[in-house]
């Protein structure tokens, strides 16, 4: 995933894989299948949110620093 470090990344799939087990074995299958795209789309809107912010804060430094080189 191209918002979480290779190390991160490692734990957060496997966390999903462990929890998708946990509720595919309590379940079935599609309620497992159903948890997990929630837990995919609610992660991304929280990676996209951090990326944004991210990119608005490098905006402020830019702005800053044509502002201090003008």
């Amino acid at each position: 995933m191209a918002f979480l470090s290779p190390r991160n990344c490692e734990s957060f799939i496997g966390d999903l894989e462990e929890r998708y087990q946990k509720v595919l074995s309590k379940k079935g299958r599609t309620s497992a299948a159903i948890w997990f795209w929630r837990q995919i789309l609610t992660s991304l809107g929280a990676f996209i949110w951090v990326a944004l912010n991210r990119l608005f804060a490098l905006a402020v430094v830019v702005e800053l620093y044509r502002r201090i080189r003008s």
